[in-house]
């Protein structure tokens, strides 16, 4: 008997571990877990369950589950997101670590297949402009026309010349 208590209490703690683990790389606090699960829970349960005081039921793990968008056998598996993370290439390291871009590739996700290329094309598009609208306010002209101003587009194929900010 006391085998499985033991079990059980290090049950509780790599549980514990994980979900607290997992919602600091996610920049929660327990509150904000809690709010974002379905079915609110208190956040001090939470706290109970980071610190391996208590064990969750399979129930709570689901609930739980869903308010972190991670698979429930997350909990019960030996490797850990970092771990996995860590196996991963760096430029998708650093987007999985970005919230806004993980929100973008959810919803890449729902595109049709034949979408892809527009989305692909806009995104060259946009990086270009970004890059030449940095170079131009670093030498603080529009370099196609050698003047200190640039276009700025009013409607549709209709320009007007603006002076550039300096």
């Amino acid at each position: 008997m006391k085998k499985k208590s033991s079990d059980i209490k290090m049950l509780a703690k790599e549980i514990g571990e994980k979900l607290k683990n997992t919602r600091k790389k996610l920049r929660l606090t327990q509150k904000q877990l809690s709010e974002k699960m379905r079915d609110r829970i208190d956040y001090t349960y939470i706290g109970k369950i980071e610190r391996g005081e208590i064990v969750p039921s399979i129930k709570m793990i689901k609930r739980i589950s869903q308010g972190l968008d991670i698979p429930v056998d997350f909990f019960f598996q030996k490797e850990t997101v970092v771990d996995l993370l860590g196996l991963l290439p760096k430029d998708i390291r650093d987007i999985a670590q970005d919230t806004d871009k993980v929100a973008f590739f959810r919803e890449v996700k729902k595109l049709d297949k034949k979408d892809i290329p527009l989305v692909m094309e806009i995104i060259r598009i946009l990086n270009k402009h970004r890059i030449s609208s940095d170079e131009d306010k670093v030498r603080g002209y529009f370099p196609s026309t050698g003047y200190a101003m640039g276009l700025v587009a009013e409607k549709k194929n209709s320009y007007k010349r603006k002076k550039a900010d300096k």
